[in-house]
């Protein structure tokens, strides 16, 4: 089975070995036939693959109430030869890392933290999840097997099959859950990438809810070939490549999005204002390496209230929730932090007096609002 740079995970790092028996022991349980009613299960479709050839696989939890979150995960992205020969695993050794490539020990400690968790104050605990874990480097819409020249001087393969993986995991949830009365589609990082490019085929699959929101949150990176990029190096279905006309690939995807449903769907966008997990990919695409910059991160903001400008003009009525909260990693350099719906800070993290969680609750019920918006112009 072919991998991608498995001299990175040779040598494993000691720490990550000493987590292990821990790790180990969070491991959800393999998905029965028939699951019980609020248990994380693990389920793996036959075929399934990781970047590096590893089974791929979705966490899944049946819930009391008949409404159904689609949640994509994040873990960086794979755009060249050069990139998917620098995996994340590197980076934990202080050199580039670029996209997750296992899930095994660690694909599964998602599930207790943001909307995901079962905290009393989580007002979706109840909902059905189905979490796409995310190690294939492509957004969650790759097809293809590609070649590239790895460290060692070895060919090597990247499996970008994260729509293969999306598709059989979300034939599985169609199972449990065939006609849910509401449907919230999010992500984070690259899986907010991933929500806004699947939303459309994710609401295809359940023609009859007719209260649909589809929630992005920290997804901006711009990039002018990024349908070359998806044509060749995922490999991403025709329909979702069409949709790509301008160097913002989240944008085009959720103004398509409004074109086909207008307002069927909730339409929400979410992220810090200096984000640096965001600001830090825009450097590398800029070409000045992925690394941490004030620079970059007032760029960042710049492009923020650019973005939000446009979504507010060809989405009349999407909701924005920014916030200002310090990024401690990055200190000194004015950065914010990352994501924050799947995050614990969820429940906590405030803008103009509305947490995160609160403001996405409102949204699913119908009172769409924005917030913060104005420290984009600070």
């Amino acid at each position: 089975m072919s991998k991608v740079a498995l001299d990175s995970w040779e040598r494993e790092p000691l720490w990550l070995k000493a987590l292990t028996p821990f790790l180990k022991a969070k491991k959800l349980p393999a998905l029965p036939p028939d699951p019980q009613i609020g248990r994380w299960y693990r389920f793996t479709p036959d075929g399934a693959v990781s970047a590096n050839g590893e089974p791929a696989f979705a966490d899944i939890r049946i819930g009391t109430e008949n409404r159904l979150v689609v949640f994509f995960c994040g873990g960086g992205v794979s755009t060249d030869e050069y990139t998917a020969a620098r995996p994340a695993s590197m980076y934990m050794r202080g050199k580039e890392g670029y996209y997750l490539i296992r899930l095994d020990l660690v694909g599964d400690l998602v599930v207790g933290k943001g909307i995901l968790d079962d905290h009393p104050e989580n007002p979706f605990r109840n909902w059905t999840k189905v979490v796409l874990t995310y190690a294939t480097g492509d957004f969650h819409v790759g097809t293809h097997d590609f070649p590239y020249t790895a460290l060692d001087g070895s060919t090597r393969v990247a499996r970008h099959h994260g729509y293969l993986n999306y598709r059989a995991v979300m034939d599985e949830i169609q199972r449990h859950i065939p006609a849910p009365d509401d449907l919230l589609i999010a992500g984070c990082s690259g899986g907010a990438w991933g929500a806004a490019l699947l939303a459309d085929d994710v609401i295809g699959r359940f023609p009859d809810c007719r209260a649909v929101t589809c929630c992005i949150d920290s997804a901006l990176g711009l990039k002018g070939d990024w349908p070359r990029i998806a044509t060749e190096v995922w490999g991403a279905p025709e329909e979702i490549v069409a949709r790509l006309h301008s160097t913002d690939m989240v944008r085009d995807s959720l103004v398509a999005l409004h074109r086909s449903h207008g307002d069927r769907v909730r339409y929400l966008y979410s992220s810090s204002v200096r984000d640096s997990a965001l600001s830090r990919l825009q450097n590398h695409l800029d070409g000045n390496g992925l690394v941490f910059t004030r620079a970059a991160g007032e760029k960042f903001q710049r492009d923020a209230a650019e973005m939000s400008a446009s979504l507010a003009r060809d989405i009349p009525g999407i909701g924005f929730f920014f916030f200002d909260t310090p990024d401690p990693s990055a200190r000194g350099m004015g950065l914010t932090t990352h994501c924050v719906i799947g995050d614990r800070a969820f429940h906590r993290t405030t803008s103009d007096g509305k947490t995160a969680r609160d403001w996405l609750w409102d949204a699913v019920n119908g009172k769409v609002r924005s917030y913060g918006r104005d420290l984009l112009s600070e």
